[in-house]
């Protein structure tokens, strides 16, 4: 499991969805279209699909909330979704 569970106090991904205004331009330019995942202050990994990201996002922080963002587009908000992935 990733790092320490983020507290509850804390905004729903503020960290996420800070880190990734943050490194908005650099993404843009170098990993436009790829679905990013960021967990905490940490980019996961970028993947060409948004299943991958989700499996991904699962196996390296298990039930922790997770950003998932495809660069350059507007932004999608999944609010849950099913932790059955797979056959």
């Amino acid at each position: 499991m990733a790092g320490a569970a983020h507290e509850l106090s804390e905004t729903f991904l503020e960290k996420e969805y800070s880190f990734y205004e943050l490194h908005r331009e650099e993404y843009e330019r170098d990993l436009f279209g790829r679905f990013v995942l960021i967990y905490g202050e940490e980019l996961i990994g970028d993947f060409a699909t948004i299943e991958e990201a989700i499996k991904a996002g699962i196996e390296h922080c298990g039930v922790e909330p997770v950003l998932i963002r495809k660069v350059g587009e507007k932004e999608v908000v999944l609010r849950s979704f099913s932790y059955n992935i797979g056959p």
